[in-house]
């Protein structure tokens, strides 16, 4: 380091901590090249991080309200490496945090973990964290995303295939991520707490234990499967920290070997729209059409819906163009002539790039009111088994090459190939 190089650090504590004032000593006597900004709040620290001054690291108590993955996050946003202090190295870890101090340290401990995890401010990169390099648990499971036009039965269809994942020994759980959550209503859940806001509430701080997981799902009387109640009102998306949800869903696949997520059709972010609360707003369906193992698009046999189902794919390509998409017609014509005019119609409106396993065709049945009535939603046969069988065939049977198949035929030159004269010759 230069002598016009020097560390800006934000550091922030509650009152009265030794070392929130030592370091200020060590800055003031120059036993430190940092200049120290000291903070009592996450938003003063949010406040500070949006002044546009450049700063190489925050260093955080690991008892500051408001410490949680958001914070990290936003911190690893604006170029800073984040320091934890505390007696807990692993809950820093968990959070994603570059780096751990004792509650008790010196100037030399400080000043290593700067010279090995922070820039001087005029080195600071633009994306010095990466907040995923915190080493995540395992995810055991997979996952998979239901999603729909309005009105073409994705609910119950995800229903059916939590249903049908359903074995003795697998553990499958359907995750209601949807804005306007009709799961509750579905199964007759009489109670919506805990629901996903709790869940999320529960993995802002840190890492969510098997017992955590089962005690925010319900148990249906009439299903096989846990129920993840979804949001009591719409608006309760704005409570859901990004980062948390993230850490939400991910204990969902640590701890279940099936996780079928109910979401809405609704993918648009800000590099599609440009705003940042439409992002905010849909971070459930986008964050399930990433990380998902296979995306499930139920549609209608009409016009409008396999238009939406090409716009659909579209935008599931964008979220994550190597995961295949297994289309569901719901309600499907009994005719097999009819079935091949729809199939022909959803192989040209979807782009042959996008991985496309192939179509699952429902027939229209009538009792699947009465049982939805009944809290049965998508117990009617041989509705799960169909679902559920052609998801583990999409997933198990990657990539789908679509284009191999649509090629037309190349004409061989006569003599190209040899002839058996040659063979036997030789």
């Amino acid at each position: 380091m230069t002598g016009s190089q020097r560390w800006v650090v934000v550091a922030a504590a509650p009152p009265r901590r030794p070392w929130f004032r030592d370091v200020a000593s060590w800055s003031t006597n120059g036993l430190l090249p940092v200049d120290v900004v000291k903070c009592l709040s996450a938003p003063e620290i949010a406040a500070r991080l949006d002044g546009g001054r450049a700063y190489s690291a925050v260093v955080l108590a690991e008892d500051l309200p408001g410490l949680d993955r958001d914070l990290v996050s936003a911190c690893a946003a604006a170029g800073c490496a984040v320091i934890v202090v505390g007696d807990l190295p692993h809950r820093a870890a968990h959070l994603g945090a570059t780096a751990s101090l004792p509650a008790q340290f010196d100037a030399p401990m400080l000043a290593a973990t700067l010279h090995e995890h922070a820039s001087p401010v005029q080195d600071v990169p633009a994306a010095l964290l990466d907040p995923t390099r915190a080493a995540p648990l395992p995810l055991g499971g997979r996952l998979i995303a239901v999603l729909g036009p309005a009105g073409c039965g994705a609910s119950t269809i995800a229903a059916a295939l939590a249903r049908g994942l359903h074995a003795p020994g697998t553990d499958v759980v359907l995750a209601d991520l949807a804005l306007h959550a009709d799961q509750a209503l579905l199964h007759l859940a009489t109670d919506v707490v805990p629901a996903v806001t709790e869940l999320v509430d529960a993995a802002r701080s840190g890492p969510l234990t098997e017992v955590e997981v089962h005690g925010c799902l319900q148990t249906p009387p009439n299903a096989p499967y846990r129920l993840l109640v979804g949001l009591r009102r719409h608006r309760d998306w704005a409570a859901l920290r990004p980062a948390a949800t993230d850490a939400a869903i991910d204990a969902l696949r640590q701890t279940h070997a099936w996780v079928v997520a109910d979401v809405d059709a609704d993918l648009e972010g800000v590099d599609t729209c440009g705003s940042h609360d439409v992002e905010d707003r849909n971070h459930l369906a986008r964050r399930a059409a990433t990380v998902a193992d296979l995306a499930v698009v139920v549609v209608r046999a009409e016009i409008r819906s396999l238009r939406r189902l090409a716009t659909l794919a579209e935008d599931l390509a964008a979220c994550n163009p190597t995961r295949p998409l297994l289309p569901v017609v719901n309600g499907a014509p009994r005719h097999p002539r009819r079935r091949a005019e729809v199939h022909r119609a959803i192989t040209d409106l979807i782009d042959p790039a996008i991985p496309v396993a192939p179509t699952a065709f429902i027939p229209y049945r009538r009792q699947m009111a009465r049982l939805a009535h009944d809290g049965l939603v998508g117990a009617c046969p041989p509705v799960p088994t169909t679902i559920a069988g052609a998801a583990i065939a999409a997933i198990e049977h990657l990539p789908f090459g679509r284009h191999q198949h649509d090629e037309a035929p190349a004409r061989i030159t006569p003599g190209s190939l040899g002839t058996w004269f040659e063979e036997a010759a030789g």
